[in-house]
């Protein structure tokens, strides 16, 4: 989590000065603190990558395995009050559920949502293996709920063979 670097602002400032870009992934805690978010921007922060892998609180408190959610949502609402682009990454797992996750990036409205159906963290060898079909068949299900009411949030599917997402290419 680069936001609990003590030197975090520097950084931040330091990539502003190199590039006309900064973005960070984030599970968005530090965040959602409304001056910890302006001094951030402040020093050049334009975009958030937050790792939603949920669609409410238990969902996705579970499987971060901490009480995040709220946290994340807040930094969401302040990053959106404040102009910064806004994605998604969503990590997904079996208990995946496609409806209620469309429902919520159709509240967030982000420009852009990941799906990714594989985790390449040493914690992956203790998780179930992923159904590539049942996954690819929700995902589209959610692509489908997400198009419907926001056409314009770019959609990336990445780690599933694209066999298994025909007619979604």
């Amino acid at each position: 989590e680069p936001t609990i670097h003590p030197n975090w602002f520097d950084l931040v400032e330091y990539a502003n000065n190199i590039f006309d870009h900064v973005s960070v992934v984030t599970n968005g805690t530090k965040l959602s603190d409304d001056d910890f978010m302006v001094y951030s921007i402040e020093k050049g922060l334009k975009e958030i990558l937050f790792s939603l892998h949920g669609w409410d609180e238990e969902s996705h408190n579970e499987k971060v395995g901490n009480k995040s959610f709220s946290k994340i949502m807040k930094a969401i609402e302040l990053a959106k009050r404040y102009k910064l682009i806004v994605r998604i990454n969503c990590v997904l797992d079996n208990t995946f559920n496609p409806s209620q996750y469309s429902r919520i990036i159709n509240q967030i409205k982000p420009s852009q949502i990941n799906f990714l159906p594989l985790n390449y963290w040493s914690d992956a060898k203790h998780l179930a293996k992923l159904d590539y079909t049942r996954a690819s068949e929700h995902i589209k299900i959610c692509i489908d709920g997400i198009k419907l009411r926001n056409p314009n949030i770019d959609i990336n599917v990445r780690y599933i063979p694209l066999c298994f997402m025909e007619g979604y290419e």
